[in-house]
């Protein structure tokens, strides 16, 4: 959502970042001015003025067009505290002067740009007949004096219910200054303090998400919440044609969160089964000790020693996809180790970014290339004992298919860091097979160990005698 309008008086702009997440939001008020012109004509001109403005330059900070700013405070994914401030280490126009002085006209330009598109969006709102002729930015302070040693004494505590909704807010000498109370799908029935919402620091309320006064709708990332609804469609509404793709969390508001305004994700549990959970949609809402992995997710288990030697095809690569919350979709057998891993990197365990690309040697050569570029071939870390602390340019690609080896016959190595599909004689008919499932794959890599099983509930006991299930259960 770019605008919104309540009542064709008031108005909500809107940006975000390149991932879709807000960036600033300003409020506007219409002004209209009617001007007589003599023998009873009037001209009518119609702007619109900047009330409020926010800033979000990332998660952990806000701030507002007067300088003031909220830094917040998270344990893991929970924002616990936040508190109002002012004053910066060193003065903003620095930072201003700097990029100035490297693209003269760069900043006016932008302006100009900006104040364009706004006039464009924002005419889409108006009623019929009206015409935007001018926006009245706010008289912008002055940040150049804005200098350190500001107080930050306004120290504030969240104090959350099981969904992570704020239930009160306290203050740094223990005073309540902000109660809610919700109905189950999140308007606000009961708010101890009003006026508690125009301090600089956002209103996070249902589910820990910024409630925006101007619309009286919660910011979700992907989407904006009207309760009981969302305004806009699931994004991978194709994916459930049995739920509506306006409701919240399946309509299941009292046990489920949704921290992003999409559905459910793949995860790995405790005693590495990978499963789909229906409440999982961040590392946040999974359970403790499990792993998030997302919505697609190709799980590579190695089989390496401790000295990270592997044997020969004994990896194996299952393909998770939200088309199949059943299983996995693919699997093969591989390897996740170099031909000399004296020489070569060893990639180490953990979850990357991967999405299917063949590598530009095949397709240069006008070549299909089944196979999945890691973390878009940037730099990862290797494991413990390899010879190179991080290593560049990896793929998931096929192996071998003359040789029980990762080496060919002339002995260069088909594998320097990659992972690779099973290097076996006539493997490639296998690969392709598998490959087709990886086209247009967009997810994650998770490369992790053999799982380990679960410790026995009474140790040194053999829970296959008789009694010791019974007594379990018991």
């Amino acid at each position: 959502m770019k605008a919104y309008s309540y009542s064709g008086e008031r108005y909500g702009y809107y940006g975000y970042d390149a991932s879709g997440e807000r960036t600033y939001k300003i409020e506007l008020d219409k002004v209209t001015v009617t001007t007589n012109e003599g023998e009873g004509a009037q001209a009518v001109s119609t702007c619109w003025e900047v009330d409020q403005m926010m800033l979000y330059p990332n998660g952990y900070m806000n701030m507002d067009q007067t300088g003031a700013y909220t830094k917040h405070y998270y344990a893991d994914a929970l924002r616990i505290a936040s508190k109002i401030g002012s004053g910066f280490e060193e003065s903003l126009c620095d930072a201003v002067s700097i990029i100035n002085d490297d693209y003269p006209g760069y900043l006016d330009n932008r302006i100009t740009i900006q104040y364009d598109e706004m006039k464009e969006e924002l005419t889409e709102l108006v009623v019929d007949g009206e015409e935007i002729s001018d926006i009245t930015p706010l008289e912008y302070p002055n940040l150049c004096d804005v200098t350190g040693g500001g107080n930050e004494s306004e120290l504030f505590f969240y104090h959350a219910d099981h969904l992570g909704s704020t239930g009160m807010v306290t203050d740094i000498n223990s005073q309540v200054t902000q109660g809610l109370l919700y109905a189950p799908f999140g308007e606000i029935i009961t708010d101890y303090q009003p006026q508690f919402h125009s301090t600089p620091m956002p209103n996070y309320a249902f589910n820990a998400k910024e409630l925006d006064e101007e619309n009286g709708m919660y910011y979700y990332s992907a989407r904006y919440y009207a309760p009981p609804t969302f305004i806009s469609r699931d994004p991978l509404f194709e994916k459930y044609p049995s739920i509506s793709p306006y409701t919240y969390c399946s309509n299941n508001p009292i046990n489920k969160v949704d921290p992003t305004g999409l559905s459910d994700d793949w995860v790995e549990s405790a005693t590495g089964e990978i499963y789909w959970d229906d409440n999982a949609t961040s590392q946040a809402t999974t359970k403790s000790g499990e792993t998030y992995l997302g919505k697609n997710v190709l799980v590579a288990t190695h089989n390496r020693d401790a000295d990270l030697n592997e044997p020969i095809n004994s990896a194996t690569f299952d393909l998770y996809l939200e088309s199949n919350k059943e299983g996995p979709s693919a699997s093969i057998k591989g390897n996740t180790v170099p031909a000399d891993g004296s020489t070569s990197g060893t990639l180490a365990e953990g979850l990357y970014s991967a999405r299917f690309q063949g590598r530009a040697s095949y397709l240069a050569k006008g070549k299909t290339d089944l196979a999945l570029i890691i973390n878009e071939g940037g730099k990862v870390p290797t494991a413990k004992g390899s010879p190179k602390s991080f290593m560049t340019g990896l793929f998931l690609h096929s192996g071998n298919n003359y040789q029980t080896s990762l080496f060919d016959s002339k002995g260069n190595a088909y594998s320097e860091g990659c992972l690779t599909g099973p290097c076996m004689p006539g493997s490639a008919t296998t690969w392709n097979t598998f490959g087709q499932q990886l086209k247009g794959f967009n997810g994650s890599l998770y490369l992790r160990g053999q799982p380990q099983p679960a410790a026995p509930a009474f140790p040194g006991i053999d829970s296959s005698l008789p009694g010791i299930n019974a007594l379990k259960r018991w």
